[in-house]
This record gives structure tokens, sequence and C-alpha cells, in this order.
């Protein structure tokens, strides 16, 4: 209801300001909107997961090759908030099994994240073997706002937005992070985060390999 009643704020102000506070009023509607069109597109994305979850088609998919595409796609933004974007590849990690849109899924909801929480510095994928666990090893590195101790194993819960998030006014629904591992859980696979406050953020994922 917050986004549409704020839309609808806007829409009354916008009738009753002068020419200047109109201009200021329209940016903010603007927000609002993209705002209210994020939060419908993550709903669309959890009901679809709900629906595919028995009828995924699974493949083997080059995570390296998904991660530069994400990479590449979120580049402006990280360059327009003055962040280093990069990836360091391990080019002998056998492909990954699972569905590729969702490992996209995965990847660009990690990286964008990390872009929305970093004011200044890097953000690093790392991608490797991992031979204990014989799985594929994705590692998203921020050196963001960090996250409070107390709220790491509250974050993937469905519209859960950490305190310091609220207190920033950091744009998001609180469903990236759900959808994440509502994927990964469906992929059999694991995820991790680990966080210091102002230092950053590390989230860990580990996925299936398809070895032959």
């Amino acid at each position: 209801r917050t986004p549409l009643t704020n839309l609808r704020l806007y829409i009354d102000l916008l009738e009753k300001g002068n020419e200047e506070k109109r201009a200021r009023y329209l940016e903010q509607l603007r927000e609002h909107a993209d705002r209210l069109a994020q939060l419908i597109s993550d709903i669309l994305d959890l009901s679809r997961l709900e629906r595919q979850a028995e009828e995924a088609s699974f493949t083997a998919v080059n995570l390296n090759e998904l991660v530069n595409q994400v990479i590449e796609a979120h580049h402006p933004q990280a360059e327009a908030a003055q962040l280093t974007l990069a990836f360091m590849a391990d080019e002998h990690i056998p492909p990954v099994w699972g569905q590729q849109s969702q490992l996209r899924q995965i990847i660009t909801n990690l990286v964008a994240n990390a872009i929305n929480y970093t004011r200044s510095g890097s953000v690093t994928l790392f991608t490797q073997w991992d031979v204990v666990k014989q799985m594929v090893y994705l590692r998203v590195v921020d050196t963001g706002i960090g996250i409070n101790p107390q709220e790491l194993k509250l974050i993937f819960q469905r519209f859960y937005r950490g305190e310091r998030t609220r207190q920033l006014s950091v744009a998001g629904t609180g469903l990236g992070l759900a959808i994440v591992q509502e994927i990964i859980a469906s992929h059999q696979g694991q995820i991790e985060v680990e966080s210091q406050i102002d230092k950053g953020t590390t989230f860990h994922v580990w996925l299936p390999a398809k070895i032959r």
C-alpha cells in the first residue's frame, strides 16, 4: 500500500504546487513509480519461481559467461556511482547444472544489491572450484555499508529491509535476496553471508556442477 499511497500524495501535491515545486514533486513521483515497478517485477519473479519449481529445464551453464553479461549490464550504474566493478574468473571451473535465466537472476540481484549499498570503493566477483564441497563457488564482495550482525539471519526473508537500509533511504523492495535464496535452494545449492559495518559484505554461493 505504501508505494501507491506515496504516488497519490505526490499527484495531489502536483495539482496544488507552483512550477518550482511541481518539478521536485515530479521527480519524486518518478522515483516512487520506479520502486513500484520493481516491486511488481520482484513479486512476479517469486510467483514464476513457485510455478516453475518442478518444471525448470536444467542444462549445463557457463557461469563465467553469465557473470560477464551481468557485469556488462551494470557497468553504467557502477560508473555513475564511481565504483569499480570487477570480475576475477577461474577459467577452469566446470559448467553449473541449472536453469540459465534463474542463475542469471542470482548474479543480477547480488550485483545490484552490492552496488546499491556501496557508497565508495568496489564490487568484485570471483568464481572458482571448491574442492572440498565439489561445487562451483561464486563470491560477491563489496566495500559497502555492511549489515548489522543480528540482521544477517533475517535478510533472506521476504520484504525484510535492514535498519541501516531504511536509515540511509536505500531504494529496494526487500524481495531480491529472498528470490536469490529460493533459486539457490531449488538448485540444491548453498548461500552464506558475512559482513562488517562500514567495511562491506561478502555473499558466498555454491552451485552444483555438471561434471559429465
